[in-house]
């Protein structure tokens, strides 16, 4: 049975994190949009949405809420997360860190630009990108964690994504703008890349 994927149906609120790890295992899903607090939010909540929290997966009846959690245990699944219990505990650091890149980023668009400035000063230039950078450093791989694609980059990928989409003056280079095209290269997410479906 594929996995269900519910989501808000709203520009950023979509499971694109989600859809990127799923097709990077090469998995296909199903699909169910949510208005925002519309009509359907009754029927996801709770057995599907705990608390409301979506997206949520929905796999052979196992409902799984927040991103970050679905991505690492897909990963755990399908034997895509590191066996080392430090590393793996890294993965799931960087993906919750790409959740505050991508909260960080969204808040900053919301309030203006003096919060944009703020932003691309203090989190943008002044942790997320010389954090990522350092990862990639001590990297022998090209990835963020181990000798693989993790959840860890295809999160950051796509909270980078939504950072210069949203963010006006936001822009990337450098290692973390060579880790990103590489995970873009990746065939599986690729393809993903190029369909409709996007």
């Amino acid at each position: 049975m594929k996995p269900v994927l519910h989501y808000w149906d709203t520009p950023l609120g979509r499971g694109e994190q989600i859809r990127l790890w799923m097709a990077e295992l090469g998995l296909t899903w199903d699909e169910v949009a949510t208005p925002w607090r519309g009509e359907g939010w009754d029927a996801l909540a709770p057995d599907i949405a705990w608390f409301g929290a979506v997206p949520a997966l929905v796999v052979d009846g196992f409902s799984l809420v927040q991103s970050g959690v679905i991505v690492c245990w897909l990963a755990r699944e399908h034997g895509r997360m590191p066996v080392d219990g430090r590393l793996a505990a890294t993965v799931e650091a960087l993906v919750w860190s790409a959740e505050d890149l991508r909260q960080a980023g969204g808040l900053a668009a919301h309030r203006g630009p003096d919060a944009v400035r703020d932003f691309l000063r203090d989190d943008w230039r002044g942790r997320f990108l010389p954090g990522l950078e350092a990862f990639l450093a001590r990297s022998t791989s090209g990835w963020l964690v181990g000798d693989a694609p993790t959840p860890a980059d295809t999160s950051f990928w796509d909270a980078i994504d939504q950072v210069l989409a949203t963010v006006p003056g936001a822009t990337l280079a450098g290692p973390v703008a060579e880790h990103r095209a590489r995970v873009a290269a990746l065939p599986r997410i690729a393809d993903y890349l190029a369909s409709k479906g996007r």
